[in-house]
């Protein structure tokens, strides 16, 4: 069954051409009939099916920059396992009220276009595997440029620490320990001094990093808030990021609080929801005093406003 990229096409009102250049086919001839495509011009981020009885549905992020992408997969009662991958990061599937669910985040400097989702697993016993390309779009992020002392600038160091971070961010942990909205880690109502995605230049340099989180001012002896339950995976000094806390909310959902001046947590408390966990500082790399807030999801750093004002899964 299925129809050529030419009928697909036709029915749709699509150009054939732009059609394959959004699935990053180089001619009409290449697709498969059992492929699935994305259609230039459509409002859904994709993708468009997959194979019955299995349905699917993207919310939240859909695929823009810096989000945080929710899939949902159901099987009509079907017994499901998934695995599935989206631009390298794998997918990490826990079952809730009959579905499958992923919480992925695409990179704030993922280039904007076409890359491929892949799912597979089994499904009542059956095997299966489905990929399709799905766009990511433009979180539309600005951009500022800073003059630091060049001491600061260790790409060895920056390395180094970023991929501790990356490695305590990495586990997707079976137990979901959040519930709704996340509160926010500051008693003050809104007082942002950056935030999260904007692209920074360092001393006339290439705009090649970004901001990887919102900051909070309020000065050094602001409370830090813990925002959702979790279990504390780090609490200690760091060289960049100052004195530390991260906590692991579950399902691969991640918070960090950083240049914090005293920490009232450590490693492997279990904290809960607007517990005081440290106190605001200007320790580590900081040239003020601020709480540097960051959420990561599926090993991601995401936009953490969105898990303050929209409730995930």
């Amino acid at each position: 069954g299925g129809e050529s990229m030419l009928m697909l096409a036709g029915r749709t009102g699509s150009n054939p051409w732009m059609v394959s250049g959004a699935n990053q086919v180089d001619g009409l001839w290449q697709a498969m009939r059992s492929d699935v495509l994305l259609l230039p011009g459509t409002n859904q981020p994709g993708p468009g099916a997959l194979p019955s009885p299995l349905t699917i549905e993207i919310s939240h992020g859909n695929f823009v920059q810096g989000k945080t992408t929710v899939i949902e997969i159901g099987a009509g009662g079907e017994p499901l396992d998934l695995t599935g991958e989206l631009i390298g990061k794998p997918l990490h599937f826990f079952e809730q009220a009959g579905q499958m669910v992923a919480l992925q985040g695409v990179h704030a400097m993922t280039e904007p276009g076409p890359y491929p989702l892949t799912i597979s697993g089994t499904v009542g016993g059956d095997e299966f595997s489905f990929s399709q390309f799905v766009r990511v779009e433009s979180g539309g992020y600005e951009s500022e440029s800073f003059s630091v002392d060049p001491n600061y600038l260790n790409p060895t160091v920056d390395e180094a620490e970023s991929a501790f971070i990356a490695s305590l961010t990495a586990d997707a942990t079976p137990e979901k320990l959040w519930e709704a909205f996340f509160t926010k880690p500051t008693p003050f109502d809104i007082f942002v001094n950056s935030y999260f995605g904007t692209r920074r230049s360092y001393n006339n340099g290439e705009f090649a990093s970004f901001h990887a989180g919102l900051d909070f001012g309020g000065g050094t002896g602001t409370d830090v808030i813990c925002p959702a339950n979790g279990r504390v995976v780090f609490a200690g000094p760091l060289e960049i990021r100052g004195n530390a806390t991260i906590i692991d909310h579950g399902w691969g959902v991640y918070t960090g609080y950083f240049h914090q001046s005293e920490i009232y947590v450590q490693e492997g408390d279990f904290v809960q929801e607007n517990q005081i966990i440290g106190i605001v500082g200007n320790t580590g790399r900081s040239t003020g005093a601020h709480l540097h807030w960051e959420v990561w999801a599926g090993g991601v750093q995401v936009e953490p406003w969105d898990w303050l004002v929209e409730q995930f899964p």
